[in-house]
This record gives structure tokens, C-alpha cells and sequence, in this order.
């Protein structure tokens, strides 16, 4: 199996949009965000009156998915947009639109995912992998699929 944590990082780094699931009160909600990472670290900005940081706010677990990537992590709630320069430079350089429209507004605020967990569905030839990479450990483990 070709995976390594330097191809998923790549991937991490190229995802551009993805979809957030968050939850709180047995409810779980999903949208598309922007997002941009430092390492294993995925960061978006939101507007506190929307459900996605009242759940944060709620429970810190959180997941992201794209194609057949699915993540998990532990949100923290940041600063204003304005006052995380690491964000904002990162995000300028890959959603400059999407800072230009929003992160100037007074109730942004950034959100930092540590990234726990990524698990990828895998095809070799017609036989399907899960290869499971525990970001803290930093190991991977394998499982054929069987059909």
C-alpha cells in the first residue's frame, strides 16, 4: 500500500473545500467550508451565530470529509481572523475571496482542528483497502475489505 503521511498531508493541503459534520444535543450537522492547514492542523473561519460554532462551542469533536478522505479531530475556537496571522496569510494566499467578504466582520472567529484520525478507502486493482492513519501515533493500519 502506497500511502504515507507526506501523501496525506498533500492531500490535506489541496483540499480547498470540504465538508465539516459537527454535533451537539444528538443533532449532527454538515456543510461545505475553506479550509487551509499547517501541518495536521486544519483551520476555517465562521461566524459565531452559526450552528457549526455552536456546536463547536458545545463539542469539540468534529469530522471532515472529501472524495474518499474522512477525518476526524478536536476543535479549538481562536481569535478573530485578523488577530491569527498564520490563518490569515494562509487563507489570503487559497480563499482571498472568501477572506475579502468575511473576515473583516466583527463576530468571525477562527477555528483550529487537531486532527486525530484519517481514513482512507483504497482500491488496489478491484480490491478495496481502508488504510486507517492515527495522526498522535503516527501509524497506519490496513484493512482489506472483503466483497
Amino acid at each position: 500500500m502506497d500511502f504515507t503521511k507526506e501523501k496525506i498531508l498533500d492531500f490535506i493541503s489541496n483540499m480547498g473545500v470540504c465538508v465539516l459534520a459537527t454535533g451537539a444535543n444528538d443533532i449532527i450537522t454538515a456543510r461545505n467550508i475553506s479550509v487551509v492547514n499547517d501541518d495536521f492542523d486544519v483551520y476555517f473561519n465562521t461566524d459565531k451565530i452559526f450552528t457549526k460554532y455552536k456546536q463547536i462551542v458545545s463539542n469539540k469533536n468534529v469530522a471532515f470529509c472529501k472524495d474518499n478522505y474522512q477525518m476526524e479531530g478536536v476543535a479549538e475556537i481562536l481569535v478573530h481572523p485578523n488577530d491569527e496571522e498564520l490563518f490569515t496569510r494562509m487563507y489570503k494566499e487559497k480563499h482571498m475571496n472568501s477572506y475579502k467578504k468575511y473576515s473583516h466582520l466583527e463576530n468571525e472567529v477562527v477555528i483550529k482542528v487537531k486532527l486525530t484520525k484519517v481514513q482512507v478507502w483504497k482500491y488496489v486493482g478491484s480490491q478495496p483497502y481502508l488504510v486507517n492513519y492515527d495522526v498522535d501515533k503516527n501509524e497506519f493500519k490496513t484493512e482489506k475489505y472483503e466483497i
